[in-house]
């Protein structure tokens, strides 16, 4: 009898389980089609707005704006325009978390992956003051089977919080190295403040800022959730080192896309 009452409280508890499992299910998709519908919502009349202040911002020679009101219009763009990158990114999550985001996989060269994502970054490092290096040892054929749009989404993330979180005429070293033998890791260090190391393992969960809410920097604290998941779909991983007062590293792994034959280069050991 007891052990028939025992049983029977068993199946009932897993029964409850099952339940709140459920139900936490369900949340979770409601809540990324509310992300997704009300971010393409949200982005409809907010491209119309940056769309005007651009409009406004160009040269009329019949009207032309006085320079008070062109930095006010230069406002309404940069708040517009972040505005934008948040959205785009609460759409990204929710389409990642509702398994409905498409990767078009392929193979990208390494060094044209890295030398876009540096490009499109070097103007804002030298505006902070600064210094970029690159360090890319591998044969340029090195090719990555990746999602390009994705991965340069990634190498940006890294490379933008390198340039926001840095110090004063600070240094971002970028370098690619072989790891585990069919692997590229990508490491992306700044010489900012760092991170605490019981800290570290919650950046990549969503909306954690580790205390920059409090900061002027801008941002929600789902890029580097992103990041991570991002990487995973395409077969990939990310990590991060970080020495407080000194700086971080963070990296990311693509699968690589060559013949065995190019893995001539010293491989790092992927558990580090």
């Amino acid at each position: 009898m007891l052990m028939a009452k025992m049983l029977l409280q068993k199946t009932e508890e897993q029964a409850v389980m099952r339940e709140l499992i459920n139900r936490a299910e369900q949340m979770s998709l409601a809540k990324s089609q509310f992300l997704s519908q009300m971010s393409h919502e949200l982005r409809t009349p907010l491209n119309a707005v940056i769309g005007f202040a651009q409009l406004l911002q160009m040269d009329d020679p019949e009207h032309p704006l006085d320079p008070y009101h062109l930095d006010s219009v230069q406002e309404i763009l940069k708040a517009g325009q972040h505005l934008l990158g948040l959205i785009n990114e609460l759409l990204d999550l929710a389409k990642i978390e509702s398994g409905k985001i498409a990767m078009n996989i392929q193979s990208v060269a390494l060094a044209d992956l890295i030398g876009d994502c540096t490009a499109l970054i070097s103007p804002l490092a030298r505006s902070k003051g600064l210094n970029l290096a690159v360090q890319n040892p591998l044969a340029p054929d090195v090719l990555l089977q990746v999602d390009p749009k994705r991965a340069k989404q990634i190498l940006l993330n890294f490379l933008s919080n390198a340039v926001k979180y840095n110090s004063p005429q600070g240094r971002i070293d970028l370098h690619a190295q072989l790891s585990g033998g069919d692997r590229v890791r990508i490491s992306i260090t700044d010489t900012g403040q760092g991170v605490a190391e019981q800290e570290q393992k919650l950046l990549f969960q969503s909306f954690q800022r580790l205390g920059a809410e409090s900061s002027e920097i801008e941002g929600t604290g789902i890029g580097l959730a992103i990041t991570k998941q991002l990487a995973e779909l395409m077969d990939g991983g990310v990590g991060v080192s970080s020495t407080p007062g000194v700086g971080s590293t963070f990296w990311v792994e693509f699968p690589l896309a060559n013949e065995p034959a190019v893995l001539t280069h010293p491989v790092i050991d992927p558990a580090l």
